[in-house]
């Protein structure tokens, strides 16, 4: 089932810790949690230092693609909160 079948969905983004295997820090990963009529789930997406995007899938996502996670993704992953204006870096 893709995210375009997804009926009803209402879908909540936010930054997430995350630890990747053998890593000595933290990081942050966006996330998004989703619950529609078929089931609730979430997807992480994680930008890996060495410039790799691994995504992993939770509930209904769990056992997807990565195609199909990053399909999801892009359809759903969207904020209506207005961005954060950028500080610009002073030293």
């Amino acid at each position: 089932m893709s995210a375009t079948t997804l009926t009803n969905a209402v879908v909540v983004l936010e930054r997430v810790p995350v630890r990747e295997r053998g890593a000595s820090f933290t990081a942050a990963a966006w996330s998004i949690a989703v619950r529609a009529d078929e089931g609730a789930g979430t997807i992480v997406r994680l930008e890996a230092a060495d410039g790799a995007v691994h995504f992993r899938g939770a509930g209904r996502f769990l056992g997807w693609s990565r195609e199909e996670m990053e399909a999801a993704w892009g359809a759903m992953a969207r904020s209506d909160a207005p961005s954060e204006p950028e500080l610009p870096q002073l030293g």
